[in-house]
């Protein structure tokens, strides 16, 4: 009988560790919900629907845009400057929301990257690195001419609302 106990005590003791190191494992990915949440954003900005867009993002969003420039010897191209805006999603009357969406497209029907960290946009993440380590991310292209335009939008980890965008 004590035989018995020691090991089921042991196939317990297993299984519960098991079951921690797997959720240490998996807490670094993004929950299975986060890649429909993306689509729904990327949704809301090419279909220009203000009301959706509003109810996926945070009451504060912060949004990102950098131009691309021409490099000084004019070969090639390079990330110019970059204009930070806090938004108000629940007062709007500073910031012309229709208008922001009517000038963005995204390409694809699916994030290429939800694993982004700002170490891999260091450039373009500069002096937002402690917001965006905070949150999931989601990478998606704008299209290609002479340079490569991306999307990146930030998430909260819990509510799942949009906190962050950042485009060129």
């Amino acid at each position: 009988m004590t035989h018995r106990v020691l090991s089921l005590r042991s196939a317990l003791r297993f299984c519960v560790i098991s079951l921690t190191f797997c959720l240490l494992a998996c807490q670094g990915q993004a929950p299975a919900s986060l890649t429909e949440h993306t689509v729904a954003v990327r949704t809301a900005i090419n279909n220009n629907d203000t009301a959706l867009f509003l109810s996926l993002a945070d009451s504060v969003l912060s949004i990102r845009e950098q131009t691309w420039e021409s490099t000084i010897d004019g070969a090639g191209f390079m990330l110019g400057e970059s204009n930070d805006t806090l938004v108000n999603t629940q007062n709007l009357s500073a910031f012309d929301l229709d208008a922001f969406l009517h000038s963005v497209t995204i390409e694809g029907d699916k994030p290429t990257s939800t694993n982004v960290t700002p170490s891999m946009l260091e450039t373009e993440l500069a002096g937002q690195e402690s917001l965006w380590k905070t949150l999931h991310t989601a990478l998606f292209l704008r299209g290609s001419g002479d340079v490569e335009h991306i999307v990146v939008m930030g998430f909260d980890k819990t509510s799942h609302k949009l906190r962050a965008l950042y485009m060129n």
